[in-house]
């Protein structure tokens, strides 16, 4: 079975989707707080402060993915491995 990605189950399933509603409590905690810290003077000023919002999130999230990326690499690159470090090199895609 090399070279398949593997399965997803239902605990993966389910734990994405409660991270998922997590995030979306965040961030309407998260808008909430800026708007009252921040309140916007006109509808225009409110439509570029969630733009310049959505920005700043998205920023933060690409930069966590690539630390996690890099992170991640570090560990499953590591020569000494043993346990499930050395499962996920083993199924890992190689690359050119």
């Amino acid at each position: 079975m090399a070279g398949r990605a593997p399965a997803l189950n239902y605990t993966t399933l389910a734990a994405g989707a409660l991270s998922f509603t997590a995030a979306l409590a965040w961030n309407d905690a998260v808008s909430r707080a800026v708007r009252s810290v921040f309140p916007p003077v006109s509808e225009r000023a409110a439509v570029r402060a969630a733009v310049v919002y959505a920005i700043a999130t998205t920023l933060l999230v690409v930069a966590f993915a690539a630390l996690y990326n890099r992170a991640r690499e570090a560990y499953l690159s590591y020569e000494g491995m043993r346990g499930p470090a050395a499962r996920l090199r083993a199924e890992r895609p190689k690359t050119n």
